[in-house]
């Protein structure tokens, strides 16, 4: 019933047919997509932001033919397989059918996850990779050490930071996260055979993410816009410039805490103060 709710929410705010301006850059990515498979827009620049959702996008224009409504499916579908994943992440974390469903309707009534989960962007997307590369974590080297489960992990956030740059965000605190459970509750699961090369992958993947990023950097409009654009590249390598500016800044994180500074938020505060105490003192 709360999938079924949450896709009904989903559908009424399309059929509003209200759309933000930054669609209709993707849905002419989508479009380039459907033409070149590679959302290279007609001034031969690069699109890299929101990547997977391009080219998802794209093979639904490819197929059904372009709209704008053809455009936001994607969102809308990988929006409503959120709520159930929520559902199944929340019982499976907390082994209660209650901590799932209380999990599943805030995914389905939550405001923000309607409308970005509608629009022909790349944030339902994130949404869905970033929560899966989280609950992979937890499962695969903390609760049970699996090799193959990492794997998965690092799929889940390959797939994430596809799905739009702001995922680069998680990488240091996740880092920091193996490191001090590694180092305080279990130091076992380095010793599974295997591991060293699972970190070589992972080392090529980013990069291999970092690349894709960097070719929409080297040449992007944003790059165009930006003042030190022409600066020298880091250590003289042409290649790098770019590369270590993701389209993140401090004012990203600005945009992360002021969610928490609207009053509409401020029961989130009381629950994460209480559940941080409830931690430390475990």
């Amino acid at each position: 019933m709360l999938v079924l709710t949450g896709f009904w929410f989903r559908l009424s705010y399309m059929l509003g047919q209200v759309y933000h301006v930054d669609e209709f850059i993707t849905m002419l990515a989508a479009t380039m997509v459907a033409q070149k498979g590679l959302p290279f827009l007609p001034s031969g620049l690069f699109y890299d932001h929101g990547f997977l959702y391009s080219e998802i996008s794209g093979l639904f224009v490819a197929l059904l033919g372009f709209s704008e409504e053809v455009t936001r499916w994607p969102s809308i579908l990988v929006s409503v397989l959120t709520i159930a994943v929520y559902y199944a992440a929340a019982r499976r974390l907390f082994n209660s059918r209650l901590a799932g469903v209380a999990a599943a309707a805030l995914a389905a009534f939550d405001q923000l996850s309607i409308v970005w989960g509608v629009r022909a962007r790349m944030y339902s997307l994130a949404h869905l990779f970033v929560l899966l590369s989280l609950v992979s974590l937890l499962e695969s080297t903390f609760k049970r050490p699996s090799l193959r489960g990492r794997y998965l992990t690092l799929l889940f956030i390959t797939l994430a930071l596809l799905s739009h740059t702001i995922s680069f965000l998680l990488l240091a605190p996740l880092a920091i996260l193996v490191l001090a459970f590694t180092l305080f509750y279990r130091h076992s699961w380095l010793r599974q055979p295997g591991v060293g090369l699972q970190v070589v992958v992972a080392a090529a993947t980013i990069g291999a993410v970092l690349a894709i990023v960097a070719m929409g950097q080297l040449q992007s409009t944003v790059s165009l816009q930006d003042p030190n654009a022409l600066a020298p590249a880091p250590l003289g390598l042409n290649f790098l410039r770019g590369f270590l500016d993701p389209a993140i800044s401090p004012d990203r994180f600005d945009d992360l805490l002021s969610y928490f500074e609207n009053p509409a938020f401020y029961w989130l505060l009381v629950l994460i103060a209480i559940w941080w105490l409830v931690s430390i003192v475990r």
